[in-house]
């Protein structure tokens, strides 16, 4: 469900040609249903509870430039606030394409609250201590990969890339 949609959008169309085209798209207030990111990242850090761990995904806001190719809207410089309260996440490239269902292809990084952040220092002594470490302004990143069908999407948190 998506509260507010807003696209700016050049078309480029040809007879029997593919659509094409570039813009900017933003989206306010909306939740995916079938995925939610929050209790994989918990999962992936053997957490119990981070961010909203309620059915589905809730995003505060969306915004990124795209362009359309032979029929996959490929976004650059995604910005997401407020992911499932988690924190604020960005992906510089990714890719959409709407066939029989929306598909998505996107490495993102979310960069987490502090209070996420505490409950991924929380999970182990030595994983504390190494997010001790690399932490910015008590707020440390964590790399996710989210492909597939957007009905039920694979959903990977690379643990290992925040180190």
């Amino acid at each position: 469900t998506i509260g507010a949609l807003a696209a700016q959008v050049e078309i480029n169309t040809s007879t029997n040609g593919p659509l094409t085209g570039k813009g900017q798209l933003s989206a306010h207030h909306f939740d995916i249903h079938t995925a939610n990111v929050s209790e994989r990242v918990a999962r992936a850090h053997k957490l119990d509870q981070i961010g909203d761990m309620n059915p589905g995904t809730a995003v505060a806001g969306l915004e990124t430039d795209f362009q359309i190719l032979e029929g996959t809207v490929h976004t650059t410089g995604l910005r997401i606030q407020q992911l499932d309260g988690l924190g604020d996440a960005t992906a510089d490239s990714g890719s959409f394409k709407i066939d029989s269902s929306l598909v998505v292809n996107y490495i993102a990084t979310i960069v987490l609250t502090p209070e996420a952040t505490s409950r991924v220092k929380s999970s182990s002594p030595a994983l504390g201590l190494v997010v001790s470490i690399l932490e910015m302004d008590n707020r440390i990143s964590v790399p996710i990969n989210v492909t597939g069908d957007v009905r039920n999407p694979e959903i990977q948190v690379d643990v290992s890339r925040i180190f």
